[in-house]
């Protein structure tokens, strides 16, 4: 688990994983409860877990926490041809990722409201950002018409694009299509236009501000943004727990990782700045990788 590795390299410097210096001078930024941290992922209702809960029910309960989706990819990996987020992934419901997604959301803000129904907590809805692409946006906005937003009030699902970026070939030139125009003469005419593509989780920040929804934020007094991809089915979103724990750090930015299982395992690592700040920059490569990212 995460927690017994930050554990492990309090106790023993862990070289292997944290190099050289302080484990938790690394980690700047992140208060040092972290360094404190010990047990196993699992036990999320033990001290200090059961308070981190309680605080993510209130937050969530309160409005101050928005739901961001990343959804604008297609599911060519695993034979899909539509939006990832409209994949079937076989189980006996035949739930598509978007519906267990929401469901989700929504049971996680059920529960924090009646957690604090009985106080002078003003509950609140949660609102859902949704980020597409140009070339899924009208396909994932009908899906969530026709399915009724899946039990969400439409009022909370908010859509948005990621930007669409110029491609680029190895050389550095820029990457053209061919397309043929049918309507020009008998043969028709082959024309030149400049690949693009969606920028990508990266565009997340900028595609939120130029659609005004950091705007909207700001008026629904949201707080902590809780982000996760659409092709993570175990996903607890937004989860309690962990928005407590993000709210006790104090820190601009959390991110929720699982360990690599085997050598070589197909799946990001989490690079960590080993210097000071005013000392030269290097790296080191932990063996975590993402999974969903909040706050």
């Amino acid at each position: 688990a995460v927690s017994e590795r930050l554990h492990s390299c309090r106790q023993d410097g862990a070289a292997s994983l944290c190099g050289d210096g302080d484990f938790r001078q690394r980690l700047r930024g992140i208060p040092a409860l972290l360094a404190n941290i010990s047990g196993s992922a699992e036990s999320v209702h033990t001290a200090p877990a059961s308070g981190w809960r309680e605080a993510g029910l209130s937050l969530l309960a309160t409005g101050k926490v928005g739901v961001v989706l990343l959804a604008g990819g297609l599911g060519t990996r695993v034979g899909h041809g539509g939006p990832k987020g409209m994949l079937d992934i076989g189980l006996p419901s035949h739930r598509s990722l978007f519906q267990m997604h929401i469901e989700s959301i929504l049971a996680q803000h059920s529960e924090a409201v009646a957690s604090y129904s009985t106080t002078d907590v003003i509950p609140t809805s949660v609102d859902i950002y949704i980020m597409t692409s140009p070339m899924l946006y009208s396909t994932i906005a009908n899906a969530f018409e026709v399915h009724d937003f899946f039990g969400a009030k439409r009022s909370n699902i908010h859509f948005f694009n990621q930007s669409v970026l110029p491609c680029f070939n190895l050389d550095g030139t820029l990457a053209t299509t061919r397309n043929n125009d049918p309507g020009s003469g008998s043969a028709g005419t082959d024309t030149l236009s400049v690949s693009v593509s969606p920028g990508g989780h990266g565009d997340l920040f900028h595609a939120l501000a130029a659609s005004g929804l950091l705007s909207h934020m700001e008026q629904r007094q949201v707080e902590y943004i809780f982000s996760f991809n659409v092709d993570n089915p175990l996903a607890v979103a937004p989860d309690p727990t962990y928005l407590g724990f993000c709210q006790e750090a104090g820190s601009d930015l959390c991110l929720k990782t699982v360990d690599h299982e085997r050598d070589q395992e197909h799946l990001n690592s989490i690079v960590l700045d080993a210097a000071p700040a005013s000392s030269s920059s290097s790296s080191s490569s932990s063996s975590s990788s993402s999974s969903s990212s909040s706050s």
